[in-house]
């Protein structure tokens, strides 16, 4: 089933593309490019997992098959080569079963810790992993850095698909605040039509309005909107 799932987020990636041609509205996405790494092949993956006595999850395994990598949240997804040499351990138990407080150290340990796979990194020594070698294979874990929480998340598939709804949603909530911003519409019609309210933001000395989760800070005139621009207002 989830086969069928990941070609269908590749054709959603080619219409999300249409709309960020340039890369600029969604956070991470001049690197990946909305554009998939290219399948890796079930002998591969198998290999993987002969070598390593385990299975990867169906939902990131079914990944691999289909996208392989690249498009994801914030700076996307590694490619299969590089998830295998950033995971050394998967071959050992992952013990964790709760998120847990991360003791401060000059090194972040959870490079020692077994049993995950290196998927993705938000920045900010921010590093997403998939237990496959522990009692809830399949379970995301976020490492926060040192003096920080290793946290339980949620299953691949759903952290994955959280991402693509969010983006999805707040680029066609930008195309149509884009038509009324150029028909000069009222804010109060436009948080009614896009049934958000805007908010009050301050950036670099400069004060403007904005909706969560959609590209683009306003300029007002009264209560009318008369111009818009990206500033640091991107989907993330």
């Amino acid at each position: 089933m989830t086969i069928e799932y990941w070609k269908e987020v590749k054709e959603r990636l080619v219409a999300i593309r249409k709309i960020d041609c340039d890369c600029n509205l969604v956070f991470g996405s001049k690197g990946h490019k909305y554009k998939p790494l290219g399948s890796v092949s079930q002998e591969e993956i198998k290999s993987f997992q002969v070598e390593n006595g385990m299975d990867l999850p169906r939902d990131y395994r079914d990944f691999l098959l289909v996208v392989g990598g690249g498009p994801g949240p914030d700076y996307g997804i590694y490619s299969f080569e590089k998830v295998k040499s950033y995971s050394p351990n998967v071959s050992r138990v992952f013990s964790l079963t709760e998120s847990t407080e991360w003791p401060e150290s000059e090194d972040d340990p959870i490079w020692d810790l077994p049993g995950l796979l290196n998927i993705s990194t938000s920045g900010c020594a921010i590093d997403w992993y998939i237990e496959v070698n522990g009692s809830q294979p399949g379970t995301m874990w976020v490492d926060s850095g040192p003096g920080w929480e290793l946290t339980k998340a949620d299953s691949f598939i759903n952290w994955y698909s959280s991402w693509l709804n969010r983006i999805e949603k707040g680029l066609l909530d930008y195309v149509e605040l884009k038509k009324m911003v150029k028909s000069k519409s009222k804010l109060s019609d436009i948080e009614s039509k896009l049934n958000i309210e805007s908010k009050n933001f301050k950036w670099d000395g400069f004060e403007y309005k904005r909706f969560g989760g959609i590209p683009g800070r306003l300029t007002l005139k009264g209560d009318r909107v008369v111009s818009m621009d990206l500033g640091p207002c991107w989907i993330n």
